[in-house]
């Protein structure tokens, strides 16, 4: 009996741990072409990989190095996208954008003033013709976070910046 329980349990030992190094490690899968980020990033010029997209109770989405990228050049105040994944980001294109900083009320606990550094982007496209898209944007954890209204099922887009290796 206790020779049978004894192989039972190494059989159960060897299954979790197959099972565990096959496991795909979420930040292994977000470089998988080798990419470099900056570890802590303060300024968005540059070229950022969308790395993943909270989506409120759609759900969050991961996503893979290059599939989506955003070049923001500060000096012309416009961004390039290029989306292969044709999610409701903003379509594959260029864009004017500028920053500003806006006041909003929050609630927590009692109502609050908060200044927010929001990215404005100019966008036009056949459907809802010429309109501003604006996203609250921040850095954490080494993330640009635009942030689309999070906290009321607004979209959150999360990206890494690409390190400038030229130097």
């Amino acid at each position: 009996m206790k020779k049978e329980m004894f192989l039972w349990m190494s059989v159960l030992l060897l299954m979790i741990a197959g099972l565990s190094s096959c496991c795909s490690d979420d930040e292994s899968d977000l470089n998988s072409k080798d990419v470099v980020y900056e570890s802590n990033p303060k300024t968005i010029n540059g070229t950022w990989y969308m790395v993943s997209a909270n989506y409120g109770f759609g759900g969050t989405e991961k996503y893979q190095a290059g599939e989506i990228s955003v070049t923001f050049n500060e000096a012309t105040k416009t961004m390039s996208i290029e989306d292969k994944k044709n999610i409701n980001f903003l379509k594959s294109g260029n864009y004017p954008y500028e920053i500003t900083t806006e006041k909003r009320r929050i609630y927590t606990y009692q109502w609050v003033d908060v200044e927010n550094q929001v990215i404005v982007i100019h966008y036009s496209d056949e459907v809802y013709g010429n309109r501003d898209v604006r996203y609250v944007y921040s850095f954490y954890d080494g993330m640009l976070v635009l942030d689309g209204g999070m906290a009321s099922d607004g979209p959150g887009y999360y990206f890494k910046k690409i390190k400038d290796l030229s130097n």
